[in-house]
């Protein structure tokens, strides 16, 4: 997390617009949270979420065969759960098409 956090201000520092930082456990840890203005968190049924997870590759891979069931997805419903309930945080419905997503997102940006 400190790279992260050093590469984002690094960022900031460089005048850039937009840094997109994404990420289920970065609201984890307050400093980097503190740099973040607009917030965002992508809701997705478990069907959706699961099956989009088997298609990506990780490197390294993940260390066994429930690690979606047993560990990510609880993570997951308790991020969620916190999320829902703070007004910092918007929530985003991921099973919209890409264009309305972005199109909503660039609306809350400008």
């Amino acid at each position: 997390m400190d790279k992260l956090i050093k590469d984002v201000k690094e960022k900031i520092s460089q005048k850039f617009h937009y840094i997109i930082i994404e990420g289920i456990m970065l609201y984890e840890d307050t400093r980097l949270e503190e740099l973040i203005d607009r917030k965002y968190f992508f809701i997705l049924p478990y069907e959706e979420c699961k099956s989009r997870r088997v298609l990506r590759a990780y490197e390294p891979p993940e260390p066994y065969p429930e690690y979606f069931d047993v560990m990510y997805w609880p993570v997951y419903q308790q991020q969620l759960e916190l999320f829902t309930h703070r007004a910092d945080i918007k929530l985003v419905d991921s099973t919209n098409i890409i264009e309305a997503i972005q199109d909503a997102i660039l609306a809350d940006i400008q």
